[in-house]
């Protein structure tokens, strides 16, 4: 239960508030904030007593220019998707995100800093080499999305999202599994690459769900570089030894494993054979 609710004019005010109470979290959407989940990946070890409200504040929008596609922290999933100016792989992950209703107040900062294994959006950003503008008390700064998820600080704010235009005209492939459409993703996919079926480049394979957070499997990545397209047993066999699942209670560690090496199976496929997301 909140015990505070502040509502900042901009947003180093509200970092300011999040840097003066250690126990707030920052609230736009809300989807996560009822979750116990999403509390402790906001303030790990710490009971959360007051929220941020930056809902109101002018984070949202898609920006398109000649270099890079520029997306607000707040916008919601459901932009994402309708949005024409968004890279068609992010627009197809948001499409996996729960359903209608959420995706109509979750925001994609939310999203982000709540920083799930199973986020369907974090991989597709992760493939595009996406870079992240966070707000601290210190200023701004950019960085690798990458850097991000793995060691995030929850009290900078996340402002917008930057995706490389470059990145936007590669092939690109996505998908989830889960138990039911509705459902949180038990593993996801996304892969962009450069070249051909016979000369891979700049190859980016992204798996969610496999690890403590989202990864790039740049083993794997390094691997194909330069070479032909292996058959999909073969992929298989290479990221079933790459990835080191848990065991819980959305699946066994062998069964993730397995299907994690699937999924990345089919997504270079489809990217090389220039399907997208269709099965």
């Amino acid at each position: 239960m909140f015990l505070d609710f502040h509502k900042p004019a901009t947003a180093a005010e509200a970092v300011e508030l999040r840097r003066r109470y250690p126990t707030s979290l920052y609230l736009a959407g809300g989807a996560e904030v009822n979750s116990r989940g999403g509390h402790a990946r906001c303030a790990p070890g710490v009971e959360v007593d007051r929220a941020i409200q930056i809902a109101h504040l002018p984070l949202g929008g898609v920006r398109s220019t000649a270099s890079e596609v520029l997306l607000g922290a707040g916008t919601v999933i459901q932009d994402l998707i309708e949005n024409p100016e968004v890279p068609p792989l992010l627009a197809r992950a948001a499409t996996q995100f729960a359903n209608r209703n959420i995706r109509n107040v979750a925001t994609l900062g939310g999203n982000l800093a709540i920083n799930r294994s199973c986020s369907n959006l974090i991989p597709s950003l992760l493939a595009l080499e996406a870079e992240i503008t966070l707000l601290g008390s210190e200023g701004e700064k950019v960085l690798p999305l990458e850097q991000y998820v793995a060691g995030h600080d929850p009290a900078s704010l996340i402002l917008s999202v930057r995706v490389p235009r470059q990145r936007l005209e590669a092939p690109w492939a996505t998908r989830k599994h889960s138990r039911t459409v509705n459902d949180l993703s038990i593993v996801s996919v996304a892969a962009v690459h450069e070249g051909s079926r016979q000369s891979l480049r700049k190859v980016a394979v992204a798996l969610g769900g496999v690890a403590p957070t989202a990864v790039r499997l740049h083993e794997l990545e390094q691997r194909l570089e330069g070479q032909a397209l292996p058959d999909r047993d073969t992929l298989e066999g290479w990221v079933r030894d790459m990835i080191h699942p848990i065991d819980d209670v959305r699946g066994g560690a062998a069964y993730k494993r397995q299907v994690g090496a699937a999924l990345v199976g089919w997504a270079l496929h489809h990217a090389a054979a220039g399907r997208g997301d269709k099965a």
